[in-house]
C-alpha cells in the first residue's frame, strides 16, 4: 500500500540540537518543530482512515523529493528542477521527515529500511513524500 501526500513550505533539515534547546528557543529549532507539526497534518489528511493505524508490523520504504526554492541571486542561472547542493543536508532532510511522522505514520522510524531522497529547485517549495507499506510476517522461525 502506498501513501502520497505533499509538505507545503521551505523543507527543513533536522537542526543540531543542543542540551540548552530546552530552555532557549533558537529560531531553527522552532521551524523545525513548525514544519513537524504541519508534516503530520499532511499524512493525517492524506490517509483518510483511523489514526490509530501506525503500520506496527510493516517495513516501509520513504521516497522523498525536496524542492528549495531559487535564490534571488541565482534566478537567471537556474532553472526549475535543476539539482540542489547547497544546504540543508539531504540526510538532515530525511532525518526530519522521518522524525516528524514517527508515532503518526509508522510506530517508530526503524521500520523504514529503504528509500531515496532528492533535492532539486523549485519556485514552489515544497516536501513530496511517497510511504509504501510492505507488510512482513513476524512469525519465529
Amino acid at each position: 500500500m502506498k501513501i502520497a501526500f505533499t509538505i507545503p513550505g521551505n523543507p527543513v533539515g533536522k537542526p543540531r540540537m543542543t542540551r540548552q534547546d530546552r530552555w532557549i528557543k533558537r529560531p531553527c529549532v522552532m521551524r523545525y518543530w513548525a514544519w513537524c507539526d504541519s508534516a503530520a497534518i499532511a499524512f493525517r489528511s492524506a490517509w483518510k482512515v483511523s489514526n490509530s493505524f501506525m503500520g506496527e508490523n510493516a517495513a516501509i520504504i520513504i521516497n522523498i523529493a525536496a524542492y528549495l526554492p531559487i535564490p534571488k541571486s541565482l534566478k537567471k542561472q537556474i532553472i526549475e528542477g535543476q539539482a540542489h547542493t547547497k544546504r540543508p543536508d539531504r540526510d538532515n532532510i530525511l532525518k526530519s521527515v522521518q522524525d516528524a511522522l514517527n508515532g503518526v505514520a509508522y510506530k517508530d522510524d526503524r521500520q523504514v529500511y529503504d528509500g531515496r531522497t532528492t533535492k532539486l529547485y523549485s519556485n514552489n517549495p515544497r516536501t513530496e513524500v511517497e510511504i509504501e507499506y510492505l507488510f512482513v510476517c513476524n512469525e519465529k522461525l
